[in-house]
Parts: structure tokens; sequence; C-alpha cells
């Protein structure tokens, strides 16, 4: 079914844009079968409610429907930041592109893209191509990915058992979210046809943690001694971590010279980008404004957000035992840095030397329950990344590839990877729609990738030079783009996953709703060693 041209006056010029993709795509489309299937409308069946988790959900139904249902999960929600009292989180971090909350829930349900923000476009437009869509909030603030799959479960099931059977599923989501659905379509190749993630965090749990906890600690021993990096009592003080090494980073990018050059050496540490949504890298300044912005983001990711995973996951599931800084910065980027200040690189290694943190085992086995991808793809599953993303590093991609890859190559086919680029020219006025920032991406885009996905299933046009121009026609958006291999670590996707039993794994209490319940007391837990390393455990 094609998208018509009263929706075009409706939506205005923004959807105008979308609207031509999908027009462009019908030529294609329209050779798979659009049968129409019959449903239980909203008014014989609840399409809004609770879930058995407490989940609460929104189902919303075309006028005809194709059989296909599509359900979405969003991106971490966090409280604001910078407001010490609001430990309840009554007030969501407000969307950006460049930090964590893009892509974001607003507290309620979201069928598709953009439904947080008030945007309907995405939803309109698959409306009207003859998808149902439905979506599922969890009620809690932080890193909760078991829930976004405990509650797709159950949205898939209500739907079968109160809508309609579905004649195929596709599972789809942004950041965290896009995580959960991945994790989906490992899980249950029995109903789901088919999966997309978008600017997901593809490493899982376990590393994306444990490269915050690198910025951290680089942070600590470069610009400010006694951190704090783990094992925070508070919310509020995983906050005044958070503020103290934002000041000391913004206070070295001030510096010039050295201090420039030590926010340029963590960048490279840590794999950031040197552009932004709204920087292009095109001079040091830019590069050192960008480099600043991701350092940022994995701080939050080191203090708040890991005060929340430490409470949901019973202790400090990280670790850089075993970590060799050294193997991070090639010679190629060493000469870039000494050129920026001459001996800086050896003397921040110098500085980087200092006791290691240590894990608790018994909350790293937690931990690869919110998340860790096993690699065992059964079906289609289409990923889509900026290149320059600040927050969850295009590298993450790499590390799934290489975990699949470890299956075989029949296994290793199922997952396919779409690149978004930035255009040439952009600035903080005219900021990049797409290519740079976290889940920064047009509505043509994300509406580009479910056709192709949908290309791919049900007409078996596997993703390819041709198959993507027709999806994402006249855009950045490749699939030949290859990233660089996630930053090195003890771990690696080699390694044979963990995959814990969720019943057995510690569990907090179900939060009713998006107040204090959803941002819970610390536990105390005594540290054990993941590995077996000498380095002194940490501290704080």
């Amino acid at each position: 079914m094609c998208v018509s041209l009263p929706l075009v006056q409706r939506l205005g010029l923004l959807l105008l844009a979308v609207v031509s993709i999908v027009l462009a795509g019908c030529s294609s489309a329209e050779t798979v079968d659009q049968e129409s299937f019959e449903f239980n409308s909203c008014s014989e069946a609840e399409c809004s409610g609770k879930l058995e988790s407490g989940a609460e959900f929104e189902i919303l139904m075309p006028e005809s429907w194709t059989g296909t249902l599509v359900l979405f999960s969003p991106g971490i929600q966090m409280p604001e930041l910078g407001d010490k009292k609001n430990q309840g989180g009554l007030t969501p971090a407000a969307p950006d592109s460049n930090s964590s909350s893009a892509g974001a829930s607003d507290g309620g349900p979201q069928p598709a893209p953009g439904w947080g923000d008030k945007d309907a476009n995405t939803a309109d437009v698959m409306l009207q191509a003859g998808y149902a869509i439905a979506g599922a909030s969890t009620g809690r603030f932080g890193w909760n990915v078991r829930s976004q799959i405990v509650a797709a479960e159950e949205l898939y099931k209500y739907f079968a058992d109160n809508i309609a059977n579905p004649a195929r599923v596709y599972v789809w989501g942004e950041s965290t979210g896009g995580l959960a659905s991945a994790r989906l379509a490992e899980l249950h190749p029995e109903w789901v046809d088919g999966s997309s993630a978008i600017c997901a965090p593809m490493s899982g749990p376990v590393p994306s943690f444990e490269l915050a906890l690198d910025a951290g600690f680089a942070v600590r021993q470069l610009l400010v001694p006694n951190l704090q990096l783990v094992n925070f009592s508070t919310y509020e003080e995983a906050l005044d971590s958070l503020k103290v090494g934002r000041k000391a980073v913004r206070k070295s990018a001030d510096d010039g010279g050295a201090g420039q050059a030590k926010i340029l050496f963590i960048a490279s540490l840590l794999g950031l980008p040197l552009k932004t949504s709204e920087q292009t890298g095109s001079t040091l300044d830019s590069q050192v404004s960008s480099a600043v912005i991701g350092i940022e983001n994995l701080l939050e990711q080191s203090t708040a957000q890991r005060y929340l995973f430490e409470q949901l996951v019973g202790g400090n599931p990280s670790t850089n035992e075993g970590t060799d800084y050294e193997e991070r910065i090639k010679e190629e980027r060493r000469v870039q840095l000494e050129a920026v200040a001459t001996g800086s690189v050896r003397k921040n290694y110098q500085e980087l030397k200092g006791p290691r943190v240590v894990a608790d085992e018994d909350a790293t086995v937690a931990a690869a329950a919110q998340g860790e991808l096993v690699g065992d793809l059964k079906v289609p599953l289409l990923t889509l990344h900026n290149i320059f993303d600040p927050v969850y590093i295009v590298q993450s991609e790499s590390w799934y590839r290489d975990r699949v890859g470890t299956f075989g190559p029949e296994i290793r086919a199922n997952l396919v990877g779409a690149y978004s680029i930035p255009r040439n020219y952009y600035n903080a006025d005219e900021p990049a729609r797409t290519g740079a920032g976290h889940c920064n991406f047009e509505v043509r885009t994300v509406v580009g990738l479910l056709i192709q996905l949908d290309l791919w299933i049900r007409k078996g046009d596997y993703p390819g030079r041709d198959s993507a121009a027709r999806a994402f026609e006249s855009q950045q958006v490749g699939l030949e783009y290859t990233p660089d291999p996630w930053p090195t670590m003890a771990i690696t996707p080699q390694d044979p996953p963990i995959e814990p039993d969720p019943d057995e794994v510690y569990t907090p209490p179900p939060a009713d709703d998006l107040g204090p319940s959803a941002v819970p007391s610390s536990q105390e837990k005594t540290p054990t060693s993941r590995s077996q390393g000498s380095s002194s455990p940490e501290s704080d």
C-alpha cells in the first residue's frame, strides 16, 4: 500500500521527503503480496493498558492491515542530570542528538520512533503502509534491557491473543531499545521474522559499561585524582562525580597545548569520533569540542547511569583488569597527537598507570542478562548507525559482527549493517540531519530502513547496493562501510558469551511508575575479581 497525497498535505514539508521515498519504493514493494488481514479493532479489544510485568503498552492499527506487526522499543530514559533533588526522576532529560537521551522515552509507551517527542510522522507513514505498530514502556530509568525484552514478549502474546495472529513480526528499537530488539531476534526465531537495531550499543552491556569505566579511569588518572568511579552510595554521589569530571574535562580543553592533547588522547583511547552533529572536526578546536562531548557522554554512563545499573545488577559489573591501554592508540594517531603537544603521548600513558578496578563477578553475570548478544542469529537483522556517534560508538557494530562470525557464514549472512554518513558542510546553526550524533536520523532514513527490512523478509531481496539505493534513495546511507574494531579489552567478541538464566540473577523489585522507586537505594556488595590480574582493587 503506498502513501496517499492527503497525508502529505496534512503532515507538511517534512513528511513530503518521507513520502517521496516510500513512493519511490512502491515499484519494488508492490511486487510483494499485500493481502489484507482481518483483526479485532480497538473497539472490540483494548489497544492500551498494562501488561503482566506492569509495562504500559499502546497498539495502533491501520485501516487495512497487511498482517505485519512491528514492535518498537525506545532508548534509555534518565532523570534530569543537573538536578540532584530530582532523584525520583519526575522530569526526563531533554533529547539531544549528541547525548544518550536521544531515542529516549518520555515515560509512556512508544509504538514508533519519534512518538515520545510528539512526532507522529513515522507512525503515520507506517499505518498508511498497512503495518500494525505497538510499543511498551517498562517504567524504569537507566539501562533496563531485560525489562524491555520481557515487555516485548508480553506485548506480542497480548496482540496474538486479543487482536489477531500476525503473519509476520518485526522488532525494532533505538539505542538500548535496538539492543533489546537484536536480543529478541536471537531469543525468538519462532515468532520474530526480522529485526532492526538503530544506533544501538551492539557490544552489549558489559563491554559498553567497561568502555565507560575506561573514560572515568582516564579522567581520574590524567585530570582528577581520587575521582570516584564505581560503588556509588546514592544517585547524588554519582551526579557529584559527573559534575567534577565534566568540569575537569572542559578546563583541560580550554587550556590549549598539553590540555587539548590530553582530551584528544582520552578520546583516542575510547575510539570516540572527532565530529558531532554540530562540529565537523575540520579544525583542532572542533576536534577537541567533539572529543569533550564524547567523553562527557561516557562519563554520564559511568556515573549516573552506572549508579542505576549497579542497583539493577547488585554491584559493580565492570573491570579494566587485563586491559592494555597501550594497544588502543596506533602509530598514525600517536603522530597526530604529538603534533598537538610534543611528548604528550608517553607522558599521558605514564599518568594512566594506577590501581585497576575490580568487578563483582555476580554483578557481571547479572549485567549480561541485560542484553548480552550471543551471536547465534537465525533471522534477518538490519542495523543502522551514524558513523560519528558520540554515545554508542560505531565500533560496537564490529563487536557484534565479529561475535556473529564465530557461528559461521550462514549465520553471519543474517546480519547486515547500514551506515549513515553526514553531508560535507554543516555547523551549529544548521546541524547535520544524519550521519553524526546519537540516534540523529531523518524520518525518511528510518522509513527506508523498514522498507529494506521488509523487502528482505517478504521478497527475499537481500540487502545490497541496488536494494539500498531503492530503500534509501538519494540519502547518504550505504552498506559498504566497515567500522574500526572495538577498542581492545580483556574481554573480546570471540570469548564465549555469558548466558545467565534471567530468573537466577539479581532483580530489584518492579517499579510501578517513574517516581522515586525507579531510583532505588544502594545495596552494599563486596567486590570480587573477575580475572586473576595482580592489580589492586578499586577502593572508591
